[in-house]
């Protein structure tokens, strides 16, 4: 038998238990991606505007104090006095220290995004101080939770989580577009988008009004899809079968 036919064997079997082990270990550990942020360094951080109409303002951010505990992102929207008919501000607040890429990890299977949040004043007359709404950036573009606001609704701390498996669980806010989770695409970065709009009903005007809220302990959860065990198997059965056949002789006598 040929010197080429007898090395071939060992190598090919080296394969096929490297697949029987796989197939045999389960679903293994996914790839993951964990952001655990209870101390809110600005610099970590990145301001991305959305919308803006009207004459309101919107100020974000960091301080050291007035969290749950510690540090916490603050936000400060006012209106000034006059009949502007609607205004409206949208602004993302992206952790850029940290990002999923799919090409490396993998396909996005399961994405958590959570955050304490609170009120911290308001003048309008409803009670309104704006929606903290989880948000990710990828190439350039915001995309927001789609199945509503989380909204800081009292003035105690409270906890906030959005838990998303599809794609389609985020839209950009004009385009409705969604991000792409798949291996081909680019990376993910996460955050939250602040949002809130005023309107003035009365032709003589109306008073300035602001409102406050506040964000603290943001953590992420990006986990990767696994391969079942069959498919590892598959996999690796057809990459020893393909590698074997290339090293196979032409024929008996060789060339």
């Amino acid at each position: 038998m040929p010197h080429h036919a007898r090395s071939r064997r060992p190598w090919a079997a080296h394969l096929l238990q490297a697949a029987a082990a796989a197939a045999c270990a389960g679903t293994g550990v996914a790839q993951a991606l964990i952001i655990d942020q209870g101390t809110m360094d600005a610099a970590e951080w990145a301001q991305v505007i959305v919308t803006q109409t009207g004459p309101a303002t919107l100020q974000v951010f960091a301080q050291d104090f007035g969290g749950n505990p510690g540090s916490s992102w603050q936000h400060q929207y006012s209106v000034p006095a006059g009949n502007a008919a609607a205004t409206r501000v949208r602004e993302a607040n992206i952790y850029t220290a940290a990002a999923y890429d799919p090409a490396l990890s993998g396909a996005l299977a399961s994405l958590t995004i959570g955050f304490d949040v609170q009120v911290t004043f308001t003048s309008f007359s409803d009670g309104s101080a704006g929606f903290l709404i989880p948000a990710l950036l990828q190439g350039g573009h915001v995309y927001r939770q789609a199945q509503g606001a989380i909204g800081p609704l009292s003035a105690n701390w409270s906890p906030r989580t959005f838990t998303s498996v599809l794609a389609a669980d985020w839209i950009e806010q004009d385009t409705n577009a969604h991000p792409d989770f798949s291996a081909a695409g680019s990376a993910l970065q996460f955050g939250y988008l602040f949002s809130l709009g005023t309107t003035c009903p009365s032709t003589a005007g109306c008073r300035a009004s602001a409102a406050g809220s506040a964000l603290d302990n943001f953590h992420v959860q990006a986990i990767a899809a696994v391969p079942e065990p069959a498919t590892w198997l598959l996999m690796l059965v057809g990459a020893a079968a393909v590698a074997a056949a290339r090293r196979r002789p032409v024929g008996a006598g060789g060339r």
